[in-house]
């Protein structure tokens, strides 16, 4: 037995929920972006935000979908 109580969520649940974080991760990178280029102070630094941000947007994102998959296959 566990040391932890198990969650439980339904598959449509947790898709949902996967969805709108989605969603709302594409409306903040919209707007990220266009801080930055209207407001950034130099195209330098402009430009290693969004190597920064993109590098760890796509780290964050690889593993929302592995365990996302690891989630649903799991149950």
């Amino acid at each position: 037995m566990l040391p932890f109580p198990t969650i439980v969520i339904e598959k449509t649940v947790l898709t949902v929920l996967l969805g709108v974080a989605l969603v709302l991760f594409a409306v903040m990178t919209i707007i990220f972006r266009y801080h930055w280029n209207r407001y950034g102070f130099s195209e330098p630094v402009v430009a290693k935000m969004r190597k920064l941000y993109g590098l760890g947007s796509a780290l964050l994102l690889g593993l929302a979908l592995i365990f996302y998959l690891l989630s649903v296959f799991a149950l």
